[in-house]
């Protein structure tokens, strides 16, 4: 086990490899150029066709942007927070979901031995 481990840190750490490793849908959004960074595969099918790192994000908001704004900004204010009243918009009808949102300042640092 401890092998295993010694392993794993060895490993640099990326939001790629972080969100890829959720279960569930995940991203990691730049809220300062509404852009996808990263994505997992979840994520990729629950938003279907553009869903790719670079996509702005509020082409899946419509009409929940100011919900989200508001959203976006207790996330800034308190560090992390979650929210059900953000309906995404795929293949243009409503998605009821359930967001949860934490702020990152920087980039993860690869831990070393």
């Amino acid at each position: 086990m401890q092998h295993y481990t010694s392993a794993m840190l060895d490993t640099p750490l990326t939001f790629d490899s972080l969100v890829a490793t959720v279960p569930e849908a995940a991203l990691v959004l730049d809220t300062a150029t509404d852009r996808i960074t990263t994505l997992n595969a979840a994520a990729r099918r629950m938003l279907g066709a553009g869903a790719e790192p670079g996509a702005v994000f509020s082409a899946w908001l419509g009409p929940a942007l100011p919900r989200f704004i508001v959203f976006i900004e207790e996330v800034d204010h308190r560090g992390e927070a979650w929210t059900r009243d953000v309906d995404l918009l795929v293949d243009g009808h409503p998605l009821p979901c359930e967001l949860r949102a934490r702020r990152i300042r920087a980039a993860p640092i690869p831990m070393s031995s």
